[in-house]
């Protein structure tokens, strides 16, 4: 199986290493939310802006998973009796 990895110089692969790296002075709920919509964006702008395939399935699965995260934070807690 061939793995493709995205070019190692996609500007828009760099921006999304760099929004993850990113402080945010936010409380981590509004950190996920944040970081999903800043996703949202790059990714679009990746799709417009000529970016490989394999960078936008990059982008888009990593935007994914921020949308999980924040799907499961929302999920209440069920213990067992």
């Amino acid at each position: 199986m061939t793995v493709e990895v995205p070019p190692l110089r996609c500007r828009f692969i760099h921006a999304m290493v760099g929004l993850l790296a990113e402080k945010m002075p936010l409380s981590p709920a509004r950190r996920e939310e944040e970081i999903f919509r800043r996703l949202i964006e790059l990714e679009m702008q990746a799709e417009s802006g000529g970016a490989s395939e394999t960078s936008c399935r990059v982008i888009a699965s990593v935007r994914r998973m921020a949308g999980n995260a924040i799907i499961r934070s929302d999920l209440p807690v069920i213990r067992g009796s």
